[in-house]
């Protein structure tokens, strides 16, 4: 499927890369700076491509230089050499699993080795009959605590993914605009900008993806700030 260069999409391509060199033994300080540049990037009430376009990835926080100049490549050429050798470093199996909720790398890369889920059009079938088979339990440091919440995430997964992928561009705004609405209510909110693909008015939508800024206020309230705001959301009537 063709790159959409979605805040999300490059996210998710940069938190995998991260996989990759704390699978590997990489230097920790690598894998931090990817981990914060994908929660920079998801966090912006801009989309990156449109920064990048402005020439201006190097106001972005956390975009080191070589990341910036990998980035540059990623957009003009919709790849980046760099990302494709490192991503090659373990089965590709190992980042389908990471959507799965509670599945985080370290896991992700055992239950692939460890029960040769290798074929991704069976990926998630052949996990869910493995737990059904009682062999993700019989694994070191799993057990069935472990192997019920996989069988509960991917049940979950596999709700998420059968429900439309897309929906017509006025019925995503409709949604879209109910949300910021009531989002606006909440007086810590300053600013709230809805990116992706509804932003740039595409006739269908994927996903409905919202930025939000809070008002200047003290760093040690930032946190508690945060939580309010997910907490309001959850709490969406709509949601």
């Amino acid at each position: 499927m063709k790159n959409q260069f979605t805040n999300k999409e490059i996210a998710k391509l940069l938190r995998n890369i991260a996989a990759v060199y704390l699978l590997t033994g990489e230097n920790q300080f690598k894998i931090i700076a990817y981990q914060k540049a994908a929660d920079t990037i998801e966090s912006l009430s801009r989309e990156l491509k449109d920064i990048w376009q402005e020439g201006r990835l190097n106001t972005v926080p956390t975009l080191g230089k070589a990341l910036q100049d990998h980035l540059d490549e990623y957009f003009k050429k919709g790849k980046s050499d760099h990302f494709e050798v490192i991503l090659k470093k373990i089965p590709s199996s190992v980042f389908k699993l990471m959507d799965i909720s509670g599945i985080g790398p370290k896991k992700a890369f055992r239950l692939v080795e460890e029960l040769k889920l290798k074929d991704k059009e069976s990926l998630i079938a052949d996990l869910m009959k493995a737990c059904q088979q009682n062999k993700v339990a019989q694994l070191d440091d799993f057990g069935e605590k472990s192997q019920e919440q996989i069988k509960k995430a991917i049940e979950l997964y596999q709700k998420k993914i059968s429900l439309p992928q897309r929906m017509p561009l006025p019925y995503a705004f409709t949604i879209a605009s109910e949300m910021v609405d009531y989002l606006k209510k909440l007086s810590i909110i300053k600013r709230i900008d809805v990116l992706g693909s509804l932003r740039r008015y595409q006739s269908t939508i994927g996903d409905i993806d919202i930025a939000v800024q809070v008002k200047d206020l003290p760093t040690k309230d930032k946190e508690k700030n945060y939580k309010e705001i997910i907490n309001y959301f959850i709490k969406y009537p709509k949601a």
